[in-house]
């Protein structure tokens, strides 16, 4: 047995039409999305299987960390969004948010994690977010900072020197301040974009 991996473009046209119920235009066209998955050696699946987990490294300190569970409340931010901007987005995929053509948010989320700075959020932007932005007039990333009750909607301009096939960034909080930092593998940037302004002050209830 082998294991695969899908490409999030391909990932979202399948999300789409199970959601939809819409079937694919030809057999060649289902051939055509499982082609462009990504695979692994087979055995690996089975090799990987019988080493022990290791515990996974802080993605900026490089140190060794607890584990901690897959963060899943995009929805619950999205659902601030829409409170407080009252805009009507929608799930258009996996992490695409949009209303018409007017305005659109792809949403990423992530646990709080600590070093010795103190309060930090990790997340990792990608070439097919930039994408499925594009056909929108307004367009915007929405962080998930621990909760829906810490979310941010930020502007793409914000992000456009950053662009890049693979975008590593990482949200540090202090006190009531929220600084969004750039990372690479050669330097982290140390002074960061202030985003407190971003922070939406969700009503009771949300997140």
């Amino acid at each position: 047995m082998r294991t695969i991996e899908i490409d999030e473009e391909v990932y979202d046209e399948l999300w789409m039409h199970a959601k939809e119920g819409t079937p694919f235009a030809s057999e060649n066209d289902v051939l055509r999305s499982i082609l462009s998955l990504a695979t692994k050696p087979k055995g690996m699946a089975e090799d990987e299987r019988r080493q022990p987990r290791s515990r996974p490294k802080s993605p900026l300190s490089g140190e060794k960390t607890a584990h901690s569970p897959r963060a899943n409340f995009s929805q619950a931010c999205i659902d601030v969004v829409n409170a407080v901007r009252g805009l009507q987005l929608r799930r258009c995929g996996r992490i695409l948010y949009g209303y018409e053509k007017i305005t659109g948010a792809v949403c990423r989320v992530a646990n709080e994690a600590h070093d010795d700075e103190g309060i930090y959020y990790f997340f990792t932007l990608h070439q097919s977010d930039w994408n499925k932005l594009r056909p929108y007039s307004k367009r915007y990333v929405v962080l998930g900072c621990g909760s829906g009750a810490q979310t941010l909607q930020i502007p793409l301009e914000t992000f456009e020197p950053w662009i890049a096939p693979r975008l590593d960034i990482y949200v540090r909080r202090k006190g009531n301040r929220f600084l969004l930092h750039r990372k690479a593998l050669e330097f982290r940037d140390e002074k960061g974009i202030q985003v407190t302004d971003d922070l939406l002050k969700a009503a009771k209830g949300h997140g």
